[in-house]
């Protein structure tokens, strides 16, 4: 017969020590979620289903050089104006620590978006272009892109800045002379 070993208790686990476990087994998900485009053997061919809000949408966050989709649950109708929103209020502090960033300007403003043709029309604020080198200025046109073209209805961004369309973006200048589709921002998927 085996001697038995007395029985340890297990600590008492606080309120926050409960949450920021939570938060870290959440930003593991987050961090082992397929890349963009990639479907896993769980996900392929399932189709998300609504919230009790809305509808869940992609939002296309960095993780160092590359697009990371996250998931966000926005208000049916306007799906992509609440997209955008999430885009633009950023990160959460969960997916900051778990290596999620943007290159979206603080205090970038929708002013709207209209979905025509096939083109989805992004009017920004001026904030949007301002900052950042070439690298800062490419990441946060794929960041807007890769978020409005996950919906069927729309196979490119055009965009304007404070009510203009805009034709060379920021102090780079880089040239905007047609619809900006991911094919554009390879380098990021």
């Amino acid at each position: 017969m085996r001697p038995q070993r007395p029985h340890r208790r297990l600590p008492a686990l606080s309120f926050s020590a409960v949450t920021a476990g939570l938060a870290a087994a959440a930003a593991l998900v987050v961090l082992l979620a397929p890349g963009p485009g990639a479907a896993s053997p769980a996900t392929r061919g399932a189709v998300a289903a609504p919230s009790a809000r809305g509808r869940l949408v992609s939002v296309a966050f960095l993780r160092g050089e590359r697009i990371a989709l996250v998931r966000r649950d926005v208000v049916v109708p306007g799906v992509a104006r609440g997209a955008l929103l999430q885009l633009f209020a950023g990160p959460t502090a969960a997916e900051r620590r778990a290596g999620l960033s943007s290159a979206v300007p603080a205090g970038t403003r929708l002013r709207g978006v209209t979905i025509r043709g096939g083109l989805a029309s992004a009017d920004l604020s001026r904030r949007f272009e301002s900052g950042g080198g070439s690298l800062s200025v490419s990441a946060r046109l794929a960041q807007l892109t890769w978020t409005l073209t996950q919906f069927s209805t729309v196979r490119g961004v055009l965009l304007r800045l404070d009510g203009r369309p805009v034709r060379v973006f920021s102090g780079e200048g880089l040239i905007l002379d047609h619809p900006l589709t991911r094919a554009d921002f390879r380098s990021f998927g």
